[in-house]
């Protein structure tokens, strides 16, 4: 059955998906040898006490032509200072519209395999506290499916519906070599973000990605701050140096009417109570990441610190977008 939407150039069918399935078993798809390119460079260093050291490429050395053509230093200063300022930035043009259509075939195939997990008899959600911190420490019940991948050896993994319609996982987004798009430099570290990180976070972090896929007619999702109040008082957490940044990476064309992630800018250095004063007196300080169609490609990064929510999806359209989490790895998300 073709299910592809005609006005959406990004379409895929359930064809196409299939044939991408094939192609896995036949280690064909495009994306294998650039994957292997990204690692093939990879020294190791042997010490004499059988420890081994690894000396990795640069992260984004790929497309390093590609980011100082398209951008420069005046660039990356003005996207730093917004983000010390406001708490978060749009940077367009950071992945190729070849990439994006790359990411939303593969996110299809991993999306058509959670449901397929999530349907089987055995998976039933159970209703967990999850952290959700906001002007406290806040648990909030969710549905959380276990489900197990019989192609990995049963590995187990968790889906989180964060409101009606809206999920949360990780499913096929790290180091899954059935995946090659989203194990690969051009994807987790396109030269601008890792410069970008590097100048942020200076040293010592890490990241992982995962995907927000959201159903027609979702709900408005809460209020909150992707960080949990560290010392029980946030603060001292809005004075410390940045250690937590959120990427989104839309698959589709986001605004009001699918659900747009909203903001209030400056947040990050100021405590909720004062965030909800000042949005209370003035609701246009709210800001709304719209990424057209013609922008696809752009990334949203924002301080893990700023308030913001999902707002609800009104269209009968899912809506896709990919995530990465940068943090210091003294940081437990746990």
């Amino acid at each position: 059955m073709n299910n592809s939407n005609p006005n959406n150039p990004w379409s895929i069918t359930n064809d196409e998906i299939d044939e991408e399935d094939n192609k896995e078993g036949r280690g064909d798809d495009d994306d294998d040898e650039n994957n292997k390119n990204t690692t093939s460079n990879n020294k190791e260093f042997v010490l004499d006490d059988d420890r081994i050291l690894y000396s990795l490429p640069s992260p984004g050395d790929n497309n390093r032509e590609d980011w100082e053509i398209n951008n420069n230093r005046d660039d990356m200063n003005k996207y730093v200072q917004t983000l010390q300022d406001d708490g978060v930035v749009v940077i367009p043009n950071v992945y190729t519209k070849n990439q994006i259509k790359k990411m939303i075939k593969q996110q299809k195939r991993i999306h058509k395999k959670v449901k397929q997990m999530m349907s089987n008899e055995d998976v039933e959600p159970v209703n967990k506290p999850y952290r959700h911190d906001f002007d406290k420490k806040r648990y909030l019940l969710m549905k959380h499916y276990e489900i197990e991948d019989e192609d990995d050896d049963d590995e187990e993994y968790e889906v989180i519906e964060i409101s009606p319609g809206r999920y949360d996982y990780v499913y096929g987004m790290n180091d899954d070599e059935r995946y090659p798009i989203f194990n690969s430099n051009e994807y987790c570290c396109p030269s601008i973000l890792s410069e970008l990180m590097d100048t942020l976070l200076v040293a010592d972090y890490k990241s992982y990605s995962g995907c927000l896929p959201s159903d027609g007619k979702s709900n408005d999702g809460p209020w909150h701050r992707d960080t949990y109040i560290l010392f029980d008082d946030e603060s001292i957490d809005i004075k410390l140096p940045p250690y937590y940044y959120t990427v989104l990476i839309p698959l589709v064309p986001i605004g009001v009417e699918n659900g747009a992630t909203e903001f209030m800018p400056g947040s990050h250095k100021m405590t909720c109570k004062d965030s909800m004063a000042i949005d209370d007196s003035n609701e246009s300080n709210r800001f709304q990441a719209s990424i057209k169609e013609s922008d696809l490609g752009s990334i949203i990064v924002f301080d893990g610190r700023i308030c913001h929510r999902g707002l609800r999806n009104l269209t009968d359209q899912n809506r896709t977008v990919l995530y990465m989490v940068w943090t210091k790895k003294w940081y437990n998300d746990y």
